[in-house]
């Protein structure tokens, strides 16, 4: 019967260990995410610097979870570039 108390004492001896690290834990966690104005933003800007090098392209920006927020297709892009940018955008984020 040693055994009982031995184990009494370790328990006892780790509830202020555990109540300590679920007090310092936070009760929610902030995620960042990217606002719609800025992935706007972020998509014209890639438009506008392929246009300079006379490139026609389809841009996609994704959130967190690879969900498209905002796509942009120029003029004389082809519908193809839309599915490759997406492609490309879900690939980025899964790294």
């Amino acid at each position: 019967m040693k055994f009982v108390p031995a184990l009494s004492l370790l328990v006892a001896a780790s509830l202020p260990f555990t109540a300590m690290a679920e007090s310092e834990s936070p009760m929610a966690v902030n995620i960042k995410r990217l606002s719609m104005e800025s992935a706007l933003t972020v998509a014209k800007a890639a438009v506008e610097a392929c246009r300079k090098e006379g490139i026609q392209i389809g841009v996609t920006v994704v959130d967190r979870g690879g969900n498209p927020q905002v796509v942009l297709r120029d003029v004389l892009a082809p519908d193809l570039t839309l599915n490759i940018s997406k492609q490309k955008a879900y690939t980025a984020i899964s790294r």
